[in-house]
């Protein structure tokens, strides 16, 4: 009888390892089943300031990136940038921009979906708005830090 308790435990024990090992995962690397999502890539900030620094206006930079959005505003100041969404990939949550007066500024955050950007241009008004909304989450009410970029050379 002791020898059939035994056995029974011992395959009890085998099936449930086997029922483990078959068990789907989450794919997350976080504790408690946090999906991983993206806050901001420095390389991706880089790769996007290296294709926007000779690009001189918004039409130049939409023609030549097909994902850039832009808006012009009724100042004649302008803007054009990318956003890198969160949830598609763990180097995502990037916003890089570059503005009428040659600057070119990235945030890294939580990105809403590959359309965030394109949304937060249509909402703002002015180039000033469009640079306190990453600061403050007034519109989107997600906050973003800027990263500043290594000198050039």
């Amino acid at each position: 009888m002791k020898q059939l308790l035994i056995s029974a435990g011992l395959l009890a024990l085998l099936l449930l390892a086997g029922v483990a090992v078959w068990l789907p995962r989450p794919s997350t690397d976080l504790p408690g089943g946090q999906p991983v999502m993206g806050v901001g890539s420095v390389r991706d900030a880089n790769e996007w300031r290296r294709r926007f620094l000779d690009l001189p206006d918004p039409e130049a930079a939409s023609q030549a990136f097909p994902e850039v959005v832009s808006k012009r505003f009724p100042d004649g100041t302008w803007a054009f940038g990318v956003c890198t969404d969160s949830h598609a990939s763990p180097e995502g949550g990037t916003i890089v921009l570059k503005d009428s007066t040659g600057a070119i500024r990235a945030f890294f955050g939580h990105v809403r979906g590959p359309q965030y950007l394109r949304s937060l241009l249509v909402a703002v008004k002015s180039l000033d708005e469009l640079y306190q909304e990453p600061r403050t989450g007034r519109i989107s009410g997600l906050r973003f830090g800027e990263y500043l970029f290594a000198p050039e050379g």
